[in-house]
């Protein structure tokens, strides 16, 4: 949905990036982003404790995004697309997803309990979603893009930091 309206803004940014980083292989760009997206989940999470740590995973959660857009374009640019690039890709993309909606969940939700059992089942659908993806050679839901999500995990790391904050001014320290 949103895809195209991103692109046509960012591609400003994009464009030099990209020539920027010909010589980087675009796998590297994927292992990068998912190395960030760990990083920005273990910052939203130890967030639930340390506001300063959930102002961190907004700028980490930026560079992971960015990272997924650039190994793409990249490989596009520079004719380096294989079938392990694009699975490389697709299972960061997976592993990244299940990372930080489970440190979403974990900032927000206070029972362990609820959280693993929320992981869990974002897992099976995330595996589901993977698989389907990689037994066709189209997109399992084409009206929704890879931006869609990004949209929405920022959003919800927002929400998840004000309801953090409104919590925390609410019982004290």
């Amino acid at each position: 949905m949103t895809l195209g309206w991103w692109r046509q803004r960012l591609q400003p940014v994009i464009v030099p990036l990209v020539h920027h980083l010909g010589g980087v292989h675009p796998n590297w760009l994927t292992l990068a982003g998912l190395a960030l997206a760990a990083a920005t989940a273990l910052a939203i999470a130890a967030g639930r404790n340390s506001p300063a740590l959930l102002l961190l995973a907004g700028p980490l959660l930026l560079a992971q995004v960015l990272a997924d857009y650039l190994d793409g374009a990249v490989a596009r640019t520079y004719g380096r697309q294989s079938r392990l690039g694009a699975l490389l890709d697709q299972g960061a993309d997976r592993a990244s997803d299940l990372m930080l909606s489970g440190a979403l969940t974990y900032l927000i939700v206070p029972d362990a309990r609820a959280v693993a059992a929320a992981v869990m089942a974002l897992a099976i659908l995330v595996a589901a979603y993977y698989a389907v993806e990689a037994m066709s050679s189209t997109r399992f839901d084409p009206s929704l893009s890879r931006t869609d999500i990004h949209v929405a995990l920022v959003l919800s790391l927002f929400a998840g930091g004000v309801y953090r904050l409104f919590v925390s001014w609410r019982i004290g320290p």
